[in-house]
C-alpha cells in the first residue's frame, strides 16, 4: 500500500491483524508502543489503518458516530465485494436504530439468564466425560462445544451442524495466519457466502416450519411496519453466529488457560472467595477478544495525532484495556479489581448486543470447570489473531483421582 502523506513514520508499527502473530507477543509489543510512540500507532498491512490503544480514546471514538463510521469503510479488516451488509454491524443512524431495537429484545439481560441453567446442563454434561480423563485440549472438547450447542440452541438449528458453523466462522473472521492478502480475502469470501447461504436455508426452512425459536421470531418481526426483507433477516445471523460460536470461547479458553499457569486464582475460584461476577468482569477485561472497526468521515485528532477523513481506525480493545492510564496494574489479572471499565463489549449504539448472553456462558463455563476438574495444569497452548484473537489449543491435565466427582463416591 502507500501510506498517506499525514502518517509520521515514527508511529509505524509491525501488527498484522491477519498475520501469524500470537496473543502474548502482541500484547508485549503494544507496551513498547505505548512507551516511545504514544496510545496511537499505524500499521500498513490490510490497507492501512490506525491502532488506537487509549481508553479514553475508545470510548470517544464508539459513541462520537457523527465522526467515525462504523458502516461501509470502516468495518472490515478484509473487504469482501458483492455481498449484503451484516445487520446491525454494517449499519449507521436510523436504519442502525431500527434493527438494533429489533434485536434487543431478544438479548435482554434477563432472558438470557433464564438460560442459566440450561448453560449449566450443558457444561456439566460435557465435563462427565472430560473430568475422569485427567487431560483435554480446553478449545475443542469444552469451551467451543459449549458456547456454540448454546447459540444452536438459541437458534434452534441443528446441533449436528456445530463442527460445520465452528470452520465457517473461523475461516470467515480469522482467514488462515500467514496466508497471502489475496488468499484470505478468497478463503474469507468463500466462508462468508457458504455461512449466508447456511443461514439463508435455515430461514427458509423456518418459514415452511414455524417453531418457538429466534429464528421464527425474527422471521415474525416487523420493521417500520413491515416484514423484514428476506436479505435483511440473512444479514443478521451471520454476525450473531460468530458471536454466539467464537468470542465467548475465547476469553473462556484464554481465562483457564492463565488459570493453569496460576493454582492460586484456581483457589479463588472454587472456594468461592471472589464473586463470580468480579472474575468474569477481570477476564473480560484482560482477555477481551475484539476490537472494533471505524472509518473516520472528517478530520479529527486522536490523542495528539492528526487523523483523516477516509483513514481507517481499529479500536483495539485488547490493548485499551491494559490502559494504564485506566487501570492500576493493568497487566496483572486482579480477581478483586475495585474498579473495572472495561471495553470487552464496546460502547456507544454498536455495543455487543450478545454481552448479557456472553457473561452467563463465562460465568458458567468457569465455575462447572472449576467445580468438575481439581487442581490443572498447563501442558501446551498456542494461540492466535484475526479479526477474533482465540486459542487454537490449550492443552491442560490434572489427577484424574482427584476429581471432586470420583472422590466424593469414594
Amino acid at each position: 500500500m502507500t501510506r498517506p502523506a499525514h502518517v509520521p513514520e515514527h508511529l509505524v508499527v509491525d501488527y498484522d491483524n491477519l498475520g501469524d502473530q500470537r496473543i502474548d507477543a502482541v500484547q508485549e509489543a503494544a507496551r513498547g508502543w505505548r512507551s516511545e510512540k504514544g496510545s496511537v500507532v499505524w500499521s500498513d498491512h490490510n490497507g492501512g489503518y490506525w491502532i488506537v490503544m487509549g481508553a479514553d480514546d475508545l470510548r470517544r471514538g464508539l459513541v462520537e458516530t457523527e465522526t467515525f463510521d462504523s458502516a461501509s469503510r470502516g468495518i472490515k479488516m478484509v473487504e469482501i465485494a458483492g455481498r449484503d451488509p451484516l445487520i446491525p454491524n454494517e449499519l449507521d443512524g436510523t436504519e442502525h436504530t431500527k434493527y438494533r431495537r429489533l434485536l434487543n429484545p431478544f438479548f435482554a439481560p434477563r432472558r438470557m439468564r433464564l438460560l442459566e441453567e440450561q448453560v449449566r446442563k450443558a457444561a456439566q454434561d460435557l465435563l462427565a466425560g472430560i473430568a475422569p480423563t485427567g487431560r483435554c485440549d480446553v478449545v475443542s472438547e469444552y469451551a467451543r462445544p459449549l458456547a456454540s450447542s448454546m447459540f444452536l440452541s438459541l437458534v434452534d438449528w441443528p446441533l449436528e451442524d456445530r463442527e460445520l458453523l465452528e470452520r465457517l466462522v473461523t475461516l470467515q473472521v480469522n482467514g488462515i495466519p500467514g496466508s497471502t492478502p489475496e488468499e484470505n480475502l478468497r478463503i474469507q469470501t468463500e466462508a462468508l457466502h457458504e455461512l449466508a447461504a447456511y443461514c439463508e436455508h435455515q430461514v427458509t426452512s423456518r418459514r415452511e416450519n414455524p417453531r418457538d425459536d429466534l429464528t421464527t421470531q425474527l422471521i415474525n418481526a416487523t420493521v417500520d411496519g413491515e416484514p423484514v426483507p428476506q436479505d435483511r433477516l440473512v444479514g443478521m445471523l451471520p454476525p450473531m453466529v460468530a458471536g454466539g460460536l467464537d468470542t465467548t470461547q475465547s476469553v473462556t479458553s484464554q481465562t483457564i488457560r492463565h488459570f493453569a499457569e496460576h493454582p492460586a486464582l484456581q483457589d479463588r475460584l472454587r472456594d468461592e472467595s471472589t464473586p463470580i461476577t468480579d472474575v468474569v468482569e477481570e477476564a473480560l477485561r484482560y482477555f477481551a477478544p475484539v476490537g472494533p472497526l471505524r472509518a473516520a468521515i472528517q478530520d479529527t485528532e486522536l490523542a495528539g495525532t492528526q487523523i483523516k477523513a477516509g483513514d481507517r481506525l481499529h479500536f483495539m480493545s485488547q490493548l485499551a484495556n491494559r490502559d494504564p492510564q485506566e487501570f492500576g496494574d493493568p497487566d496483572e489479572l486482579q480477581l478483586d479489581r475495585e474498579t473495572n471499565r472495561h471495553l470487552a463489549f464496546g460502547l456507544g449504539p454498536h455495543r455487543c448486543i450478545g454481552a448479557a448472553l456472553g457473561r452467563v456462558v463465562l460465568a458458567v463455563a468457569l465455575e462447572e470447570f472449576h467445580n468438575a476438574v481439581p487442581s490443572y495444569q498447563l501442558v501446551s497452548a498456542d494461540s492466535q489473531l484475526g479479526a477474533v484473537w482465540s486459542m487454537k489449543t490449550v492443552v491442560v491435565e490434572w489427577d484424574p483421582a482427584r476429581s471432586p466427582a470420583l472422590v466424593s463416591t469414594a
